[in-house]
């Protein structure tokens, strides 16, 4: 029938756009598949990782010495206070 009426043309440019949209959805469904794995990857890594240090170092006070030396850094850099005795580390020795 096609090739009957002389649609030849036709059908074959519709057939060649239609292959192109098609080809651009793979192409972006094939990226995002790569950024999902490497998302999964990265967060499973970290992960591992945190787990690892966790139980190397969990006789240890390294943890808890990290943490309260991190949080001396916001309150002094981030908050802009200023470090007293009075203030806070009466806070800080109830809180750890």
């Amino acid at each position: 029938m096609i090739k009957l009426f002389g649609w030849e043309g036709q059908v074959s440019q519709r057939i060649q756009d239609k292959r192109t949209d098609e080809l651009s959805s793979l192409w972006k469904l094939k990226v995002l598949e790569v950024l999902n794995a490497v998302i999964k990857y990265a967060t499973e890594s970290l992960a591992e990782m945190l787990l690892m240090l966790m139980m190397t170092f969990h006789d240890s006070h390294i943890i808890p010495t990290i943490v309260m030396l991190i949080t001396y850094a916001t309150f002094t850099v981030i908050m802009k206070q200023e470090l007293s005795c009075t203030h806070l580390v009466f806070d800080i020795l109830i809180a750890f």
